[in-house]
């Protein structure tokens, strides 16, 4: 554990001296301020809300996870863990405790300036953490398999754009049954919890399906790092 915490010492420094963690910032700023001027009788403005919540821990985790290891790989920092006691489990969760700790801040801001009326912070935290562990995660299995940003750019539809068809749900376009095989669906559910009276099955569901999801990409994302960055000994 403890190479855990030094790890994730060093990431959280590496957020701040590239100005990750700026950016985050001024991404939840610039949120912040549309939904607090967004007019209540705008049609879909609870929708635009939680579209919004959904896009800033997806894309926080997914865009700069990848910004991360990438800067790893060209300043050669991951072939000198390699010969460390890190396990790449360890590298791993680093990653996603570090920026999943910074989206829930973020989220948790949004949500508070956008509508604190009634807000339930515990579906907001948890749908937050959710969405952030699966893009990362999924961001991770991607950007060890590419060599620059510009790679990685390439692989946002074929990573993002298969999670996202629930979105249309939200709207009220194309509801179907299948949605709830989407870890997105599970997500938006909570994000309508934390200010609607949602049915109890759907929430048991919205809580425990994307932990199916979050395991198996980590599993996924553990073992791409194995084969593609020479993670042995775990």
């Amino acid at each position: 554990m403890t190479c855990l915490f030094h790890m994730l010492w060093l990431d959280l420094r590496l957020l701040l001296r590239h100005h990750i963690l700026t950016v985050a910032i001024l991404v939840t700023l610039t949120y912040s301020l549309i939904l607090l001027y967004l007019p209540a009788s705008i049609p879909f403005r609870g929708e635009l809300m939680t579209l919004l919540l959904l896009t800033d821990p997806s894309m926080l985790g997914f865009m700069f996870v990848g910004v991360m290891v990438l800067f790893e790989k060209d300043s050669a920092t991951l072939k000198a863990l390699v010969v460390t006691p890190l396990k790449s489990w360890q590298y791993i969760w680093s990653k996603a405790i570090s920026l999943t700790a910074i989206a829930m801040i973020c989220g948790m801001t949004m949500g508070y300036i956008g509508h604190s009326e009634g807000l339930q912070p515990l579906y907001l935290l948890f749908a937050i953490g959710y969405a952030s562990l699966i893009f990362v995660f999924i961001g991770l299995i991607g950007v060890v398999r590419v060599h620059t940003l510009n790679q990685y750019l390439v692989l946002i539809p074929f990573c993002l754009i298969p999670l996202l068809p629930p979105v249309l749900g939200l709207f009220g376009v194309g509801e179907t049954i299948l949605w709830y095989l989407f870890p997105t669906h599970a997500i938006l559910i909570l994000y309508q919890a934390s200010w609607h009276v949602v049915p109890f099955p759907d929430v048991v569901y919205a809580f425990l399906y994307p932990i199916c999801w979050i395991a198996g990409l980590y599993f996924w994302a553990q073992k791409s790092f194995a084969i593609h960055l020479s993670f042995y000994g775990d």
